[in-house]
């Protein structure tokens, strides 16, 4: 299954949000999340452009293990995406350190969802981030062109002409370099 995504910043949010309902979009729920991006033992995410997190919501006592595979455009953030539900108690991170991983970013996030058919807003207040608008499909590879000029579309109607290719986890790797670099 592909995940088909498109983002940008949005320092309007409730602006954004009247304009997702005046174009039939829905409020469906609000999530508070906590990621947390692991390294793999033997070879960089960074340079082959995947992830793997384990996110957890405020709440809900299950936890989710998400693969993200290298984006496959360069202007959107359209990927391969495995994500399992874990039933509740268990340990993915015990699993994910045993095997070599170790955590490389935590992220958290309040995340406000719209929805129209199959597709998904999000309203998003990263910390230490910003605030930031994504919208996003799954769907089969076949129909990823179909659904990549439908989302870029959905922001053109949405009065945004930019996209942010970079996932939360490069912004946040990047920010952190820099307090590094500065430091020294």
């Amino acid at each position: 299954m592909l995940e088909v995504e498109v983002k940008a910043p949005a320092p309007d949010l409730r602006l954004l949000a009247r304009r997702l309902r005046a174009l039939g979009f829905r409020p469906w729920r609000t999530e508070k999340h906590t990621d947390t991006y692991y390294r793999h033992p033997s070879r960089d995410y960074a340079q082959t452009d995947e992830a793997l997190r384990i996110r957890r919501l405020r709440g809900d006592p299950r936890a989710w293990l998400t693969y993200k595979g290298p984006k496959i455009d360069r202007t959107t953030k359209s990927r391969r995406e495995i994500e399992v539900a874990l039933a509740p108690g268990q340990d993915p991170e015990s699993l994910l350190e045993s095997l070599g991983f170790r955590p490389a970013a935590r992220l958290h996030k309040h995340r406000a969802l719209y929805k129209r058919g199959p597709i998904v807003a999000s309203l998003d207040r990263v910390q230490g981030l910003g605030t930031y608008l994504e919208l996003e499909i799954h769907t089969h590879p076949a129909r990823y062109p179909a659904e990549k000029r439908r989302l870029l579309r959905l922001f053109h109607q949405l009065g945004i002409e930019q996209t942010q290719r970079k996932s939360y986890l490069e912004m946040q790797m990047e920010k952190n370099s820099g307090r590094r670099s500065k430091t020294r």
